[in-house]
């Protein structure tokens, strides 16, 4: 929530998935997203294959990707 309301307050139009699914919709639906803030907890295969996945469909399409779960290694 605070990246989303630093990024918002920069001028930066936003959109919020709540599931890794939700997500790739967005894209689908939004052919305009350049940039991608994700964090480890959504992602439905643990291995970052769906990133890589993402990556090859989306070739211009950046990640940024952090972690809130303290367990991650």
């Amino acid at each position: 929530l605070l990246c989303k309301k630093i990024l918002t307050n920069w001028g930066v139009k936003t959109l919020e998935a709540l599931d890794e699914s939700m997500a790739i919709q967005m894209l689908a639906d939004n052919k305009d997203i350049n940039l991608v803030l994700i964090d480890t907890i959504l992602l439905e295969k643990k291995d970052f294959s769906s990133l890589v996945e993402l990556g090859q469909t989306y070739p211009k399409l950046k990640f940024v990707i952090v972690s809130s779960d303290s367990k991650v290694s």
